[in-house]
């Protein structure tokens, strides 16, 4: 006989306040995880990240930015706009990267 009980699933939260906590006070290896996150997204964005045609960010040319220098720039984006701290992570990263990596009109 197998007992069941009913129980709701709660949607993971993948905020970008979750993130930015997990770099700040986790421990080295949920530190070292969220770099790992935020390079991952940067990288994809770089790839095929744009908004109208027009790319989110232009990371420089001579090295890619590191997880630890997004995280860097998550930080002050989320202290700024305290509304994108419960956003999904995706969203804060890209509007901070879009920040802190500007593309200059050529």
């Amino acid at each position: 006989m197998a007992l069941s009980t009913h129980g709701r699933a709660e949607p993971p939260d993948i905020s970008a306040q979750r993130l930015l906590t997990s770099w700040q006070k986790g421990d080295p290896g949920m530190k070292m995880l969220a770099e790992v996150i935020a390079s991952a997204f940067a990288s994809g964005m770089s790839w095929a990240g744009t908004i109208e045609g027009r790319a989110v960010y232009c990371a420089p040319t001579s090295a890619p930015p590191t997880g630890k220098q997004i995280m860097s720039a998550l930080e002050p984006f989320v202290a700024d706009n305290p509304e994108a701290a419960d956003k999904t992570y995706g969203f804060a990263l890209s509007a901070s990267l879009s920040r802190a990596f500007p593309c200059v009109p050529r």
